[in-house]
């Protein structure tokens, strides 16, 4: 169910396809860390420069 505000994405994660509802404008980083509680994704720089936050993924939004 979607409700209003929210949005389904997926994507590949360690060749495993992933389905996550989330708010809208959440930042991926935190989909990955808060809701999926993998911790080894580090925030860097916010602008993408540094590289800390890449993560490499095709995501689907529904």
């Amino acid at each position: 169910m979607q409700y209003q505000g929210t949005h389904v994405i997926s994507f590949d994660l360690n060749g495993k396809t992933t389905e996550v509802t989330t708010i809208l404008h959440t930042p991926f980083l935190w989909v990955v860390r808060d809701q999926l509680k993998l911790k080894g994704s580090k925030f860097g720089c916010d602008i993408g420069l540094c590289g800390a936050t890449h993560l490499p993924a095709q995501v689907s939004y529904h």
